[in-house]
């Protein structure tokens, strides 16, 4: 038996009149458009710099990017936590990214670079990049496993090469950093 397109069919072998068949058709292509939408969903991705390296948080865990302040040093503070500073009212913990992930061992950079606030923690933790590049739309699909990238990945953007961070991990560095105050 061979298989035929449904505009091949004959209408009043299904009963339909002229205009119920071009609603089911229309209702069809609706479908296959949806089915198509779904596969291309992308994420928003804020590309960031670190340490020579290149990776990216999504948009949804950023509460706010700035030119990073210089710090409030804390006393007894282990070398990951560069100090306080105030970002609407509200005192944050600054931690440097790279020192986080073992990239830049006691060699932080105290000012420069950029400060990005991570959403969860309540909006009181910073981290200090060297650069906040931009904005992205990346496809979904093409986040992969990333194996050798920085500790704490979700995956990485096979297209550009990009780790995206887990903010659930750097927050888990941050409350394991034993020497923090605030």
């Amino acid at each position: 038996m061979a298989l035929r397109h449904p505009e091949q069919e004959p209408m009043a072998a299904e009963g339909l009149d002229g205009r119920a068949h071009a609603i089911l058709l229309e209702r069809t292509r609706q479908l296959a458009t949806r089915s198509m939408a779904a596969e291309a969903v992308t994420i928003a991705l804020l590309l960031l710099e670190v340490d020579g390296e290149s990776c990216a948080l999504r948009v949804d865990a950023v509460a706010e990017v700035a030119a990073m302040p210089l710090p409030a040093r804390l006393p007894r503070a282990g070398p990951a936590l560069l100090g306080l500073v105030e970002t609407r009212g509200v005192l944050c913990r600054v931690y440097d990214l790279a020192e986080l992930f073992g990239r830049r061992a006691g060699s932080a950079r105290r000012s420069g670079g950029h400060l990005v606030v991570l959403r969860q923690g309540g909006g009181r933790v910073g981290l200090r990049v060297d650069r906040a590049a931009g904005i992205v739309e990346a496809p979904a699909a093409d986040l992969l496993p990333a194996e050798d990238g920085l500790p704490g990945t979700l995956g990485r953007i096979t297209r550009s090469g990009i780790d995206l961070l887990d903010p659930e991990t750097i927050l888990g560095r941050v409350d394991g950093t034993a020497n923090h105050v605030a």
